[in-house]
C-alpha cells in the first residue's frame, strides 16, 4: 500500500514470482526444442556418416578388386566396415577419415542415435564384390 508522498522503489512479491513463473516457462519451451534440434543433427550426421561408409567400401571393393563388407549389430547399436573375402577372412578397415579402425559405435559418436532395425535382403551384413553390392551371393535390387 502506497500512501501520499511515498514512492514505490522496487517490486512486489507477487510482480517477482509472475516474472519467474514466466521465465520458467519460456526456458522449459525453448529447452525442449533445442533438445529436439540436437537429436536431429545427431541423426542426419549418423545416416550422412553411414552412406559415407557404404560409398567408401563399394569405392575401395572396385578399385582394389575386393570384396568389401558392412556389418551393423543392432543389438550393440554399432556397425563395422572390412573387407576379405569371406566371413571368415575379413579384416576390419581402416577408417578413412581417422585413419582408425573402421567400428562405429553409434552409443558413443552419436548420443541418442540408435540402430534399431536392419533389413539387408534378409541380413544384418551387406557385402560388395568388385564394386557390386551382393547380398550372400544374391544382387541387391
Amino acid at each position: 500500500m502506497i500512501f501520499k508522498g511515498m514512492s514505490k522503489d522496487g517490486f512486489s512479491v507477487i510482480e517477482i514470482i509472475m516474472v519467474i513463473a514466466i521465465v520458467g516457462i519460456l526456458s522449459v519451451i525453448v529447452s525442449s526444442k533445442v533438445n529436439t534440434v540436437i537429436i536431429n543433427l545427431r541423426l542426419n550426421n549418423a545416416s550422412e556418416k553411414l552412406k559415407e561408409d557404404i560409398q567408401y567400401i563399394a569405392d575401395y571393393a572396385a578399385s582394389v578388386h575386393d570384396t568389401t563388407w558392412l556389418v551393423i549389430n543392432v543389438n550393440q547399436n554399432k556397425y563395422g566396415i572390412y573387407s576379405g573375402p569371406n566371413v571368415q577372412n575379413r579384416q576390419l578397415m581402416l577408417d578413412p577419415s581417422t585413419n582408425e579402425p573402421g567400428e562405429f559405435l553409434l552409443d558413443d559418436l552419436y548420443p541418442g542415435v540408435s540402430l534399431t532395425a536392419v533389413d539387408f535382403s534378409g541380413g544384418s551384413e551387406i557385402f560388395l564384390i568388385g564394386g557390386v553390392h551382393r547380398r550372400q551371393g544374391v544382387l541387391l535390387p
